[in-house]
């Protein structure tokens, strides 16, 4: 017998069967790759160039984010993009091809924060806010992308149109009305203004450290009086526009007056009896009571019961009063530190007109009452309780009468109705008038009524305004009546009374429109054009969108990171939403930290990408400069020497119209020293012009030279055009040559 471990050798040994044919195998040769046409590559290779440069913005975006620390356990490191290429890497092993990115890519790239110049209306529960606008092109277009945003055909063309302009009045915010009627909100206001005002005797004196202050009082507050010799030490600030009462307990110098009184009073009491001749010694059971007896009656004395008992009781009111003077001099200045109870805790009774006394708040004093073996008290407890029930029982019987009285709930409306004879009905006169017997008048709106199809209608009624519409559409060639008209319910129950056959007339059906009206107003068009016919003129000298801030960098890559991390924080969270609902309520405050918000987002993004291409934590990897590189850190490319000053430098223009512009310039300039230069910075190199080079902007986006004040120029658009359309005629004859060669071979693009 073969051992097992024999048969899996010997079924190991037979060789693999070849694998089944599919019906192009067994009815023809099946071919080795699909046919590509010449269109279809030509996308690839677009693709694959569009691949490039996007994986150079990621791995440049990636070292500029903070690393997840959310999901302990669960993450791992990002992979770099540009790595994949390098050798033995994974598109290295799948043999695919390389296409080089764009030279378009490779030329300076601006960043910029726009402001709007006025405040921008939004929806119904939104306050008023400044927008702002980031963006991104090339360095030598910035003016012509700030002129087009200050144009009919701007992109944030909706945000001028609803800009608080400055002939359109401001909104003003929605008083609340929290005053009952009848009353005087100022009359209020003003009474609480009165009763909230320091007292003199509801302050307390200064402590013993500021001996050189002495209370003035001058009008209804308390201002420290500066002496000649005294010391110049803070007093205690008091605004006369919102004094806090003399209760108060937000302020710590504060105490109440009724406080202060009953710590004076226990003050004296402890002085009196500090003074007081009165000694323990004195005051102890047998230098009092025995003093003068022999040894066999001072001793009977001192196991004397009621003497000990006397003595306890001294020595207890002594203590106590000694344990308040000590609490009173360790603890603080003439006040002991002990919870105190607000004014308002305090209950305090009156008597009313009655002569009862009686609490405001309707605290009722808990009497004796009575014995729990009083019958006489238990018996009217019981006629109490009985006369009570029949109470009850009385109102619940008359209560079913009443109900008794209506009729049955409606199936529709699941109300009760009352009875018939209640229910007012109308008659038609021999004229044609409709009117109740009563002389009952329904009421009717002073202008023409519109009828509401709503869903607390009857079923039936529907069906009944739609014919009465039909008669309105025939009656309008008629005289209209004087007087008041009559309710649409009015005339349709009126109509369901049986009238003579000849008074009946053929009901026509109700013309329906088939063309749907718009949803927009005719006059909105209108409105809008008006607006823009207005404010469009005075872009010219006064532009709505002004620059607040631009990032200049060498390439494009660099400039889409910049731009893609600068609409959010570090974590990806929106501006706004960092701001609680109840600050966003205010539109200045609101636009103000929203502009500080983004701005601080920006720097902080200059100052690591800064440190990032001087060198910090080994630099950006994959970073291109040029068309033919293949990425810093691609089998070692670029780890040689440090970049050039060119490549590295950014480019910081501040708008001169903002108030914070020099601030915002000397923040840039510490950064720059303190978290580039000087950590990033090897001894013996020689110093560049740093890694920012600052500049300011006008409203139209021109460059002024903070030293000099002059303009200075943008880079020339027709070298830098010419140049490009050199590099795009090289790239395309070298895309033919190549769809031409595999053409001819049939081989495909892999």
């Amino acid at each position: 017998m073969i051992p097992r471990i024999s048969k899996r050798y010997a079924s190991t040994a037979k060789p693999k069967p070849k694998p089944r044919k599919g019906t192009k195998g067994v009815y023809g040769v099946t071919p080795g790759h699909q046919h590509i046409s010449p269109e279809e590559q030509a996308r690839i290779i677009k693709r694959r160039i569009e691949k490039a440069e996007r994986d150079e913005r990621m791995d440049i975006t990636m070292a500029l984010t903070p690393v997840k620390t959310h999901m302990g356990g669960f993450t791992r490191p990002r992979d770099l993009r540009a790595l994949y290429w390098s050798k033995d890497g994974p598109y290295d092993e799948q043999k695919r091809s390389y296409e080089t990115p764009s030279p378009a890519a490779y030329v300076p790239h601006t960043v910029y924060l726009l402001e709007a110049r006025h405040l921008t209306r939004h929806g119904e529960g939104r306050a008023d806010s400044i927008e702002h606008v980031v963006g991104v092109c090339r360095e030598c277009d910035f003016p012509d992308v700030l002129a087009k945003y200050n144009s009919a055909s701007s992109p944030a063309l909706e945000t001028m149109d609803n800009a608080r302009w400055s002939w359109v009045a401001r909104a003003h915010p929605k008083r609340v009305k929290w005053w009952n009627p009848g009353e005087d909100p100022k009359e209020i206001a003003r009474g609480i203004t009165e009763d909230s005002k320091y007292e003199v005797d509801d302050v307390v004196a200064f402590n013993g450290e500021n001996k050189g202050f002495e209370a003035v009082r001058k009008g209804t507050l308390i201002l420290p009086k500066l002496t000649t010799t005294g010391q110049q030490v803070r007093a205690f600030h008091s605004s006369p526009t919102r004094p806090y009462p003399s209760e108060s307990y937000n302020e710590e110098h504060i105490v109440p007056n009724f406080y202060v009184k009953h710590k004076k009073d226990r003050k004296l009491q402890a002085d009196k009896l500090m003074k007081s001749p009165v000694t323990p010694s004195t005051t102890s059971p047998s230098a009092t009571d025995t003093a003068g007896l022999d040894v066999t009656v001072a001793e009977e004395a001192v196991h004397d019961p009621t003497r000990q008992t006397k003595a306890v009781k001294r020595r207890k009111h002594e203590e106590s009063a000694l344990m308040e003077h000590l609490s009173d001099s360790i603890l603080g200045d003439d006040l002991v530190a002990s919870t105190r109870r607000l004014v308002t805790k305090i209950p305090v009774e009156h008597y009313d007109k009655d002569g009862n006394l009686v609490h405001p708040s309707g605290f009722v004093v808990p009497g004796k009452g009575h014995s729990s073996t009083s019958d006489a008290a238990r018996a009217k407890e019981w006629a109490r309780d009985q006369d009570e029930e029949r109470a009850a029982q009385t109102a619940s019987v008359a209560e079913r009468v009443l109900e008794s009285d209506f009729d049955h709930v409606h199936s529709a409306m699941a109300s009760t109705r009352p009875r018939s004879h209640k229910v007012p009905f109308e008659i038609r006169e021999p004229d044609g008038t409709v009117k109740h017997p009563s002389g009952f008048v329904p009421p009717t709106p002073a202008n023409e009524f519109k009828y509401s199809d709503s869903a607390s209608l009857e079923r039936g009624l529907a069906g009944a305004i739609s014919r009465q519409r039909a008669r309105d559409v025939d009656n309008n060639n008629s005289t209209i009546m004087k007087g008041r008209r009559l309710h649409t319910t009015a005339v349709v129950r009126a109509s369901e009374v049986a009238l003579p056959t000849c008074l009946v007339q053929p009901v026509p059906a109700p013309e329906i429109d088939s063309q749907p009206s718009s949803g927009l107003s005719e006059s909105e068009p209108d409105h809008v054009d008006a607006i823009r016919a207005r404010y469009l003129p005075t872009l010219a000298q006064e532009p709505f969108f002004r620059p607040l801030l631009t990032l200049t960098v060498s390439t494009r890559p660099l400039a889409n990171s910049l731009v893609r991390l600068s609409r959010a924080l570090p974590r990806g969270l929106p501006f706004y939403a960092s701001v609680v609902p109840e600050d966003r309520k205010f539109s200045d405050s609101f636009s103000s930290r929203m502009r500080n918000l983004r701005l601080n987002r920006m720097q902080d993004l200059a100052v690591a990408m800064a440190q990032e291409l001087s060198g910090a934590r080994g630099g950006f990897v994959g970073i291109r400069f040029s068309p033919d590189e293949r990425g810093r850190g691609v089998d070692g490319e670029g780890l040689d020497k440090a970049l050039d000053w060119n490549k590295r430098v950014i480019g910081v223009g501040i708008g001169n119209w903002f108030s914070r512009a020099q601030e915002l310039k000397e923040g840039f300039k510490m950064d720059a020293d303190e978290a580039v230069v000087t950590p990033y910075t090897s001894e013996g190199v020689q110093l560049d012009s740093g890694p920012f080079k600052m500049y300011g902007l006008d409203d139209w986006g021109r460059r002024i030279c903070d030293v000099t004040g002059e303009e200075l120029a943008y880079p020339s658009k027709s070298a830098r055009g010419g140049h490009k359309v050199e590099r795009r005629l090289a790239i395309l004859r070298k895309l033919l040559a190549r769809l031409l060669a595999k053409t001819n071979t049939s081989h495909p693009l892999t």
